[in-house]
């Protein structure tokens, strides 16, 4: 049976809601945050990546196809109906890391990614508050750093 459409229109999201909702049910396990990453760096093509533990957190680089300024903009905005792209497809890896991460409640996640040059730096602090900035630091490729106010307690 084929109906008639009544009527057509749209809605809103609630994003605080939605990022929230996100951030409790997609994961497993939050200490699985660095998953989502490592499948974000295939999907970049790179061919090596780095895991280094620091005093307060810990660090991952990597090269390959590095993460555009526009879209650290707004990183989340590819669960909420943002512009899509052939290779939209690497993003909900990155957005499911960080949502995984801040669950912990780290001190700030940092991601920097780009060329030497044109290299741009994403912050995100304990209480969700994004800053988009140039990366003065030279370099190429992304790293993805969580900090912590104290020991990390979890399993990774």
């Amino acid at each position: 049976m084929v109906g008639e459409p009544v009527r057509s229109g749209s809605f809103r999201v609630d994003r605080a809601r939605g990022l929230e909702l996100l951030r409790r049910f997609q994961l497993p396990d939050a200490t699985d945050f660095l998953l989502p990453w490592l499948r974000l760096a295939a999907a970049s093509a790179s061919k090596r990546v780095e895991l280094e533990s620091l005093a307060w957190g810990l660090e991952l680089r990597f090269h390959g196809e590095t993460i555009p300024a526009a879209r650290l903009a707004d990183p989340f905005d590819c669960f909420f109906g943002g512009p899509g792209g052939e290779d939209n497809a690497r993003y909900p890896h990155l957005v499911a890391g960080l949502l995984g991460a801040l669950r912990h409640g780290p001190r700030e996640v940092t991601l920097r990614s780009g060329e030497a040059g044109r290299r741009v730096r994403l912050t995100i602090d304990w209480l969700g508050r994004q800053t988009l900035l140039p990366e003065a630091a030279p370099g190429s490729g992304t790293s993805l750093r969580v900090s912590w106010r104290g020991w990390f307690t979890g399993r990774l």
